[in-house]
């Protein structure tokens, strides 16, 4: 099994807007990559991510975000469907994959800003093929903080130095760890602040995961996780994606340094709680080794190299996600 548990259609981010992006970053964009190649790489398995933030929202509909957010998801799944892929319901979508020899997609949501303030909007997403959601993305949100600026990394060109938010979720944003739960949704805390993150973890009773990230310990970035929040998700029997972003010298900047991450991981943690989550389609620059989705396996083969056995690999590239998946539906944690 080969997965990434964060990427994102071709078509993320919507005209025009996606021709002034390719601009901007024409000299370090990596290549598109399509749902179609999927079972061509053998990539088995993936989240497909949309976007629920406003800015975005509104180029999917003029007349409201959860408007545009919805049509977005009816765009996603008509895609994952034309691409000869099959649309993540339950765990058992896992074993049809493997039946029918196909690629199987979870649709997910980068950002739930969309939500604004009405918790039956999780019901509905669900039911249009949503199983899981990343809970605050470019901006604060109804639900809670994120860790710092991200609109100035990818669209100004310009990483800051650490500049973290204060706060955590709100009062609603409780409220929607406890439905999502309820649903069996997975609960992605990638962008999140500190609090935010520890505030989810502590009110969870279900596993969660950060989906794209690395160790701060290393790099001392703000999108990467200190030891306490590794502990923290770790102890929720969670799962850290480990993100092969490099841009204006912050994050991996090779094979060498994701290695580095995913050894720092396995001594703090275990092998078991590691995944790879790329972020294709929305990264403006990423680390040598890693220029196109299909490079995915050249980390499996770097990490063997590097020492991980052959049950440590195959956890990373793909058994950790359908275990952790498998601990969404039938695990409640106190």
């Amino acid at each position: 099994m080969i997965a990434d548990i964060h990427l994102h259609s071709s078509r993320m981010i919507p005209f025009p807007i996606r021709i002034l992006y390719k601009f901007k970053h024409r000299k370090t964009l990596l290549p598109a990559f399509s749902l179609k190649d999927m079972k061509k790489i053998g990539l088995d398995f993936a989240f497909i991510n949309g976007v629920g933030d406003p800015a975005l929202l509104k180029f999917y509909s003029f007349k409201s975000n959860y408007s545009g957010l919805k049509n977005q998801i009816k765009k996603l799944v008509k895609e994952i469907y034309n691409s000869n892929c099959i649309l993540y319901d339950n765990f058992n979508s896992i074993s049809q994959g493997i039946q029918e020899k196909k690629p199987v997609c979870l649709l997910a949501i980068e950002g739930a800003d969309f939500l604004e303030n009405k918790i039956e909007r999780l019901q509905e997403i669900y039911d249009m093929g949503v199983r899981g959601l990343c809970l605050v993305h470019f901006s604060d949100n109804c639900i809670g903080k994120i860790n710092t600026d991200v609109l100035s990394m990818v669209i100004s060109s310009k990483i800051k130095e650490i500049e973290e938010k204060q706060g955590g979720l709100t009062e609603f944003g409780l409220d929607v760890i406890r439905e999502m739960n309820r649903l069996s949704m997975v609960i992605d805390l990638a962008h999140g602040s500190s609090e935010t993150l520890f505030d989810a973890v502590k009110i969870s009773n279900k596993p969660i995961l950060v989906s794209h990230t690395g160790v701060r310990a290393i790099q001392d970035f703000s999108r990467y996780l200190t030891d306490n929040e590794i502990k923290a998700v770790i102890e929720k029997d969670g799962l850290i994606g480990l993100w092969p972003f490099y841009f204006k010298g912050k994050g991996m900047k090779d094979l060498q340094a994701f290695v580095e991450h995913a050894k720092y991981l396995k001594n703090l943690a275990s092998s078991r709680n590691i995944a790879i989550g790329t972020d294709a389609n929305g990264l403006p620059d990423a680390m040598m080794g890693y220029r196109f989705e299909k490079d995915i396996h050249n980390i499996g083969n770097y990490l063997i190299e590097s020492g991980f056995n052959k049950e440590e690999v195959a956890n990373i590239m793909g058994n950790n996600i359908t275990q952790f998946l498998k601990k969404i539906e039938s695990q409640t944690i106190k």
